[in-house]
């Protein structure tokens, strides 16, 4: 996770507009946004909120804060053609309902934005910060088991930092270190967790680019979430290195 706080502070003081992309941080962490400052931010409503495919969640500034003194930026919003462009406020206080404009389109599709609101609202009710503990702490448990197996430098999440930490853990479980920049046996790696051991253990495969690197790794990625316990992380753990062995 990258500390979009302290990322926060280089950006006002450049007098920069933010967007952040925070696909997983709804459902996952307990933030509050307005503290945070960002412009924008978007995130997911299916991921870690539990809410229908294809929903998401918008964070869009609306006045000024002290999380964020500088202008807001004019923004032009492509969901309806009946848009009417509005002064935005240049104080503490918002000039419109901005959430209103944005969700307010010809056909809004009921069933999947209330469903959306619900599975927020179920969130509510169980504590924000209760779960992002939760998550935090199986995803802490499942990187030190990860370490204690293939060894520390296997890990590319943090662990150690605050910071930094997310609910989010990839790794590199081959012997051969080289292989994790092959896309074939990451994505076989991912395949046979499913399909070979009773529990059908559903994982996933993120390339990225690492210095140094002659190519990107394909990293395999763990989502540790409020439904599952440390029971299973020990079953994926075993799973993983039973398979890495073999792979």
């Amino acid at each position: 996770m990258l500390p979009i706080a302290e990322l926060m502070a280089v950006v006002k003081a450049h007098e920069l507009i933010s967007i952040v992309d925070g696909a997983h941080l709804p459902g996952m962490m307990a933030y509050n946004y307005a503290e945070l400052g960002m412009d924008f931010m978007s995130g997911a409503g299916h991921k870690w909120q539990c809410g229908p495919g294809s929903t998401g969640i918008l964070i869009v500034r609306n006045k000024m804060r002290a999380s964020n003194p500088l202008p807001l930026p004019k923004w032009y919003p492509i969901h309806t053609s009946s848009y009417a462009a509005k002064d935005r406020t240049t104080n503490g206080t918002e000039t419109y309902d901005i959430a209103a404009t944005i969700t307010s389109c010809g056909s809004l599709h009921t069933p999947m934005f209330q469903a959306l609101a619900q599975a927020c609202a179920q969130w509510d009710g169980i504590g924000r910060k209760k779960i992002e503990t939760y998550d935090l702490t199986l995803s802490s448990y499942l990187k030190e088991k990860i370490a204690e197996r293939w060894g520390v430098d296997a890990l590319y999440s943090p662990k150690d930092d605050p910071k930094l930490l997310s609910a989010l853990t990839s790794f590199n479980p081959f012997p051969n270190k080289d292989d994790v920049m092959n896309a074939q046996k990451s994505s076989t790696f991912v395949a046979r967790m499913l399909s070979d051991y009773p529990q059908g253990f559903v994982i996933r495969s993120a390339d990225f680019p690492v210095i140094g690197a002659a190519g990107n790794h394909y990293g395999i990625r763990v989502s540790t979430h409020l439904w599952h316990d440390a029971r299973d992380i020990d079953l994926l753990v075993d799973a993983m290195w039973d398979l890495s062995r073999k792979i």
